[in-house]
């Protein structure tokens, strides 16, 4: 494309509620509200159904929106996504919605994985509309960068190269004296770039090597002064 005809493309807006809050904590008719003046009054707005056969349940989670919006299932810039599946929200992750300028979901219960994720893309908490993130070692954040850039492009992190540079990288830093299994790990791993799967990878050698757990590797990994490296890198 010409630069001429470039268009600069802003990412998705995510807007999301657990079933739980959406019933008991805020109240289906003041969280309605909420979403309905995020997706737009009057809007026509795609709607997602869960990959399963749908029920009762989710008809309740659509009927108040319908009543105030267009509901097609057609593509559309402005899209509602009612109690994802797993593969749905992995989907998420991985771009299926970038087309979309805002989106909204409303899921069953909390997934750790896609609140993180949430989090790292500034998306609106339904819930907890102010909540704060919850803060990672500027020194881990460097550490999960470089694991980013020095993993395996096809298998990632799970296994080969990858997990020798992501395991060593985390005991690396527990033998430096830092914490490796903070409850913001999940988002800073995605703020790195590291996918779905990797992410929660991740999370397993996290928690292993800070509880002792000897995970085997084949390569040596980072040098052996990475930490000072990250450490000055984050200080910069």
């Amino acid at each position: 494309m010409s630069e001429a005809g470039a268009t600069i493309r802003l990412m998705t807006q995510w807007m999301h509620v657990t079933r739980t809050a959406w019933v008991t904590d805020i109240g289906i008719d003041a969280a309605t509200n909420q979403m309905v003046n995020f997706l737009g009054t009057g809007a026509e707005v795609q709607i997602v159904p869960p990959a399963r056969r749908t029920g009762g349940g989710d008809e309740e989670a659509v009927a108040p929106l319908a009543r105030r919006l267009r509901l097609v299932r057609e593509r559309r810039p402005v899209v509602y996504l009612v109690h994802p599946e797993e593969s749905q929200m992995r989907a998420i992750t991985e771009g299926a919605y970038d087309y979309a300028d805002r989106a909204a979901l409303i899921q069953w219960s909390d997934n750790r994985l896609l609140r993180s994720w949430f989090d790292a893309q500034g998306a609106i908490d339904l819930a907890v509309p102010a909540s704060v993130a919850v803060a990672t070692s500027p020194v881990v954040v460097q550490a999960l960068r470089s694991i980013a850039m020095s993993r395996n492009p096809s298998s990632g992190i799970n296994h080969g190269y990858g997990k020798d540079y992501a395991v060593d990288a985390m005991r690396k830093l527990v033998a430096s004296g830092y914490r490796v299994n903070e409850s913001g790990l999940e988002r800073a791993a995605f703020e790195a770039g590291l996918t779905w799967d990797e992410v929660a990878q991740l999370r397993l050698y996290a928690d292993g090597v800070a509880a002792g757990h000897r995970f085997v590797t084949k390569q040596s990994g980072y040098r052996a002064d990475i930490v000072s490296l990250w450490e000055r890198d984050a200080a910069s």
